[in-house]
């Protein structure tokens, strides 16, 4: 939890900032950021299937598999680093096309292209740090996040406000800290090996030695989740670009309402990978009944905290909204979306918590087409009606994004229902070979 809101405050940081140059930065900053995280999420997502892969080893006790998938892991994310990067670029440039303001277009693509420099450590990090919390070294990643908001928070102040650079310079600072993060996770990396006596093989020596096929068989295993994530995006990017129409202060709003949900929504993923983890070194160890316990566990702590997340965000939602800006239209428009965001989080809470059972059980395509169609299917239609054609603007993005995650919560836990009874309640006290986890 701590790694991922630590990484959501560089695009807070980002926002608080840019805030005191303009309505227009705001809405740059929101729109460039959406399409950086959209073009990275396909590799982060494909590498955090594959950390399945490691969490099972974990639970067959194999230190060579554990030790052998850093390599390949390494060798994947810096080939989708690099692809990736390719495409924010050409992202980058469609942006003054896709955004009502000409003004708005401009800025927000110059930041996502030069944002998208600190793409290819993102996903660099991302192989790290899904192989080391396959194996619970959760805190490793927490520490290198953390270090790089320390880092990213002076640069914005230096890039902005000495050397003028604008939405640039937040940009430039947000990739720099990137690089940082990287750097930390590799010493961390180093560090497991070393624990499980694998240092002599080394961290870019496995990276070499690792083949192409193995790379394309992790690319394969975690695409319908790559998919998954880029498509979710997607129609979440959208929702800014339909939102312009609409006025630049509710793009601005809907960019403070996002910025403020992540502290919601990235706890809630959070707590989404571990149960995935914890499934699948229970399934690796073929401990069904824990599966069953790590699920409760985990729908209970996740409506816990977005309980106490939507109370917090509905009593302090003026102090809030003046916090990212003093524009009173903006203001305005963002109290009526933090109550919009309020009221999905408990839902959104046990959606997060049996996808993540789902994706531990290896049912990445069931979970894939679910949350793909509900987020094509009813959030931006329902946005362009509500904000575009109605009055609601930003708060109506928020109301359609509450029906696409109740629609897609009844459908999940449907399937988790089913695939929990599918297991059975008789258990080995040998845990399952490699051939028997790929079968099942």
């Amino acid at each position: 939890m701590l790694q991922l809101v630590s990484f959501s405050m560089m695009s807070v940081v980002d926002t608080l900032f840019v805030g005191r140059l303009g309505e227009a930065a705001l809405a740059a900053v929101g729109l460039g950021s959406m399409f950086v995280l959209t073009v990275s999420s396909f590799g982060q997502s494909v590498l955090s299937a594959c950390r399945m892969l490691v969490g099972q080893a974990v639970g067959r006790r194999d230190q060579a598999e554990i030790d052998r998938l850093l390599g390949v892991f390494l060798r994947l994310g810096l080939g989708l680093g690099f692809v990736s990067f390719l495409v924010a670029l050409g992202s980058a440039a469609l942006l003054p096309w896709m955004a009502a303001d000409p003004e708005t277009g401009a800025q927000g693509a110059r930041y996502a292209a030069i944002r998208g420099l600190g793409i290819p450590a993102i996903l660099a990090s991302a192989a790290l740090g899904q192989w080391l919390t396959g194996q619970s070294w959760a805190s490793a990643p927490m520490r290198a996040a953390i270090v790089a908001n320390v880092v990213n928070v002076p640069l914005n102040a230096i890039f902005l406000f000495v050397f003028g650079l604008g939405t640039d310079g937040s940009a430039l600072a947000t990739a720099i800290a990137h690089g940082v993060e990287l750097l930390v996770l590799l010493m961390a990396a180093k560090e497991a090996l070393g624990a499980s006596g694998g240092r002599r093989v080394g961290l870019w020596k496995g990276a070499w030695r690792a083949s192409n096929a193995e790379a394309m068989a992790l690319l394969r295993l975690g695409t319908p989740m790559g998919a998954e994530r880029v498509l979710d995006m997607m129609a979440f990017a959208a929702v800014p670009l339909l939102l312009s129409y609409a006025g630049s202060a509710h793009v601005a709003a809907h960019q403070i309402t996002l910025q403020v949900s992540l502290f919601a929504f990235l706890p809630l993923i959070a707590l989404s990978d571990a149960a995935s983890v914890l499934t699948a070194q229970a399934f690796g160890a073929r401990s069904y009944s824990l599966i069953r316990r790590i699920n409760q566990a985990g729908v209970w702590l996740a409506v816990g905290f977005a309980v106490l997340f939507s109370t917090t965000c509905v009593l302090l939602r003026l102090p809030i909204a003046r916090a990212f800006t003093h524009e009173p239209t903006v203001v305005a428009a963002t109290t009526p979306a933090l109550i919009g965001t309020a009221s999905i989080q408990m839902a959104n809470a046990a959606y997060n918590i049996l996808k993540g059972t789902l994706r531990g059980l290896g049912d990445f395509h069931f979970v894939a087409w679910c949350a793909v169609l509900c987020a094509w299917i009813v959030t931006p239609p329902l946005t362009y009606l509500w904000s575009v054609q109605g009055t609601m603007g930003a708060s109506g993005a928020w109301a359609a994004i509450f029906v696409e995650v109740t629609i897609g919560l009844a459908i999940i836990a449907l399937r988790t229902k089913k695939k929990l009874a599918e297991l059975g309640d008789d258990e080995s006290i040998a845990p399952l070979s490699l051939s028997e986890t790929e079968a099942m």
